[in-house]
């Protein structure tokens, strides 16, 4: 049965995204507090993302050669030493300063540092789900992970925000997480590995992690491989969108409708139940009816539609309707992508390329936050039109996939 043998991944991928997800609505108070704003937000979000960037491949080529399971457990205990790090921050006097700005700053700097060399696990994860499915389950199978995620989104930020309001403020968000890391980690022993793909002859690591910092030269090699080329390419502008749009909600909820951490963290939980119904029940039906590729080109049609009436928006009620159809956009761009990859390459391949479709959406994490913190400053809620033109680009080569895949 396809949910028993997906409940081990399903749980930990519920348990990490609480982990995560626990600071969305906390964040932007935590940098708040040391006198910081949306610029150093944007740095916090950034810094873990372009660290998860250049070690994600690395840790699904390392997977090929050392298990999905060992790499899985050694990227979840870093994760858990990344909170520890973060815990520590709150006992530094906030008047203790470098360079005119708090060490507490840098020492959060320090954790998402050592959250994101880590976090490149979820390609793992994906690749893990890969091998234990056949290709006619994989859009049910990474609907079904799609979906848990949706749950943890549902109660990570409504855990995080609560946990915040004690006499403690953010630690206690941080015990909270360090408490969920460590189960995470004990589930992963329980986890059966799958088989070794690749042999650690002639494979040198410190190699590896160079050749990513040139990702756009090794993803130029799929060239020859016109339908994964083309649909990493609209991946990367898809992901571009998503990111400036996820990297400003909170400082648009927080700033431009007034909300506090607890509101903050109901309005993610509303959210968070809108991926379960799309990735559990709504995109993969869509899926089936229409295809994969078609699928990903009306995600990307609802992406615009929604971005394009966000700037028209005033209260959160139209707000928390257009969400939903931007998340069936997401859904359907999420899922389908994913299937197409790993059932267009080899096995050997799979974590690698999808190493890549996670890269993407590190690289363009590491740089857009920082652009739409500045923009949102600037245009206000505005800036969604240019989450508009990335998805029209991401269309683009959507349409092209699809050209591709009905010659095939």
């Amino acid at each position: 049965m396809l949910f028993k043998r997906l409940f081990p991944i399903m749980l930990l991928s519920f348990v990490n995204t609480i982990g995560f997800s626990l600071l969305i609505p906390v964040m932007p108070f935590v940098v708040e507090k040391y006198g910081l704003g949306a610029t150093t937000y944007g740095l916090l979000i950034s810094t873990y993302s372009l660290f998860q960037f250049l070690a994600a491949p690395a840790l699904g080529k390392l997977s090929n050669i050392y298990g999905r399971k060992k790499l899985l457990i050694i990227s979840q205990a870093g994760t858990l030493l990344s909170w520890f790090i973060f815990a520590s921050a709150y006992f530094i006097n906030p008047n203790v300063k470098v360079i005119g700005i708090s060490l507490s700053i840098f020492i959060i700097l320090l954790s998402r540092v050592t959250d994101g060399i880590t976090g490149g696990n979820i390609s793992v994860a994906n690749a893990y789900v890969s091998d234990i499915t056949e290709p006619h389950e994989k859009t049910k199978a990474f609907g079904l992970i799609g979906a848990t995620f949706g749950l943890g989104f549902m109660f990570g930020p409504v855990l995080g925000s609560f946990s915040s309001t004690s006499n403690i403020g953010y630690l206690g968000t941080v015990i909270l997480a360090i408490l969920i890391s460590t189960v995470a980690l004990i589930l992963l022993f329980k986890l059966k590995d799958t088989a070794i793909l690749e042999t650690k002859d002639n494979f040198s690591l410190f190699k590896t992690i160079y050749s990513r910092l040139n990702v756009f030269k090794n993803f130029f090699k799929y060239k020859k491989e016109p339908l994964v080329f083309n649909l990493l390419s609209s991946k990367f502008f898809f992901a571009a969108a998503f990111t400036a749009y996820t990297s400003i909600i909170s400082l648009y909820l927080k700033n431009f409708q007034q909300l506090d951490p607890k509101q903050i963290g109901i309005v993610f939980t509303i959210i968070g139940s809108f991926l379960i119904i799309n990735q559990g029940f709504l995109t993969p039906k869509i899926s089936q009816k229409i295809g994969s590729v078609s699928s990903i080109i009306l995600g990307q049609i609802l992406l615009i539609i929604g971005f394009l009436m966000l700037p028209f928006v005033n209260t959160l009620v139209p707000f928390l309707a257009i969400s939903y159809l931007i998340n069936i956009g997401i859904s359907l761009n999420l899922l389908n992508t994913k299937t197409i990859l790993v059932n267009s390459t080899q096995k050997s391949e799979q974590a690698e390329v999808l190493g890549f479709d996670e890269s993407f959406s590190s690289i363009n994490s590491s740089y857009i936050p920082l652009i739409s913190g500045a923009a949102f400053a600037l245009f206000s809620n505005n800036v969604f039109v240019f989450n508009a033109v990335l998805a029209g680009v991401a269309l683009y080569f959507g349409l092209v996939t699809l050209k591709i895949s009905k010659k095939n």
